[in-house]
């Protein structure tokens, strides 16, 4: 019997949050948590995304980070 871990949606939202408002917050958790501890893989992406970008030395907003998701699921559906 699978037994699914618990999971807390509000929560990984509250981090996705926090690092699109506050990105320089990254490296402060970066050592606590990774794309693997998000059980919702749309979380999960978003979370990539901003680790690529924060580890290539670019900004992550909101806006940045909605464009390149967009753009990434638009040749991935092409």
């Amino acid at each position: 019997m699978h037994i699914r871990p618990p999971t807390n949606a509000a929560a990984e939202q509250a981090i996705l949050g926090a690092l699109l408002l506050k990105d320089d917050l990254f490296h402060d958790i970066a050592d606590e948590i990774t794309s693997e501890d998000f059980y919702d893989a749309g979380h999960a992406a978003v979370f990539r995304t901003i680790e690529a970008r924060i580890n290539s030395g670019r900004r992550a907003n909101p806006t940045l980070v909605s464009d390149y998701l967009s753009s990434t699921d638009a040749r991935v559906a092409a």
